[in-house]
This record gives structure tokens, sequence and C-alpha cells, in this order.
């Protein structure tokens, strides 16, 4: 988006009487909301799998003996948090690049600029929004 603004792509889309906003924010930021929880989900089958081919092979349990553990200690709390945290991570990794590329100036010394200040602006929404979430969810936990 950055590189698109400062070669004056966007206004060429404004020009034509297209909203940028809707050809070129709103798939980037549907995409990751939908992608990245996908990937979410996913990764945490795959952690269970993994858990079971790892419990079997070092510790030789039985899948029934994996499968009780797994029934007793799991929370469906955990399974919520995550997907909450994924949509809130999701929202951060794309809301804030493309505000930052979308309002870049300066030609491509300005790209490289903002592509620094999104990923540094990214990281930290992270960490404050990784934090807060698990005060709200986890800190009323019993």
């Amino acid at each position: 988006l950055g590189s698109m603004r400062v070669t004056e792509q966007i206004d060429a889309l404004e020009s034509l009487g297209r909203s940028p906003v809707t050809h070129l924010l709103l798939p980037r930021i549907l995409a990751g909301v939908i992608a990245i929880p996908a990937l979410v989900m996913l990764a945490n089958a795959f952690g269970v799998v993994v858990g079971y081919i790892t419990a079997q092979s070092s510790l030789g349990l039985t899948y029934a003996d994996f499968e009780f553990g797994a029934r007793y200690f799991f929370k469906p709390l955990d399974l919520w948090y995550s997907l909450i945290k994924s949509y809130a991570f999701a929202g951060a990794v794309t809301i804030i690049p493309c505000y930052i590329g979308f309002n870049t100036q300066q030609g491509a010394e300005g790209v490289g600029r903002s592509t620094t200040q999104a990923v540094v602006a990214s990281s930290v929404t992270i960490l404050l929004l990784d934090t807060i979430l698990t005060k709200l969810i986890l800190g009323t936990a019993k």
C-alpha cells in the first residue's frame, strides 16, 4: 500500500471514482481476520496430534490414557481464549499496517519508514493486547 501511495496508484483509483478502502484495505483486513483464526484452530489441532505422538513415542502412553488426560485437563476456556486472542491479533496485524501503508509519504524512503513503523506498531500492539486479554480473560478464571 505504501508503494501504491507514493506511485500515485491510490490517487488514480480515487480519480476513477473507486474507493481505495473497499478495493485495497477491506480485502486485506477481511482476509487476515478470516485466515489467522483459521490457522490458529489448525495449529491447535496439530498441537493435540503432535502431543499424542510425542507422548506415545517418548512415554509409551496409550491412546486411551492420552484421551483420558486430554479430556480431564481440557478447559473450553483455553480454546475460546486462543480464538479471542487470534481475532484480536488478526485485527492488529492487518489494520495497523494497512493504515500506516495507506498514509505513506515521501517516496521510497517513506515506504521503508512506513514498513518499520508498521512492524513496530503491530508488535507493540500485540504485546499490549496479549497483556490486556490475559488479564481480562484469565485473571477472572478460577
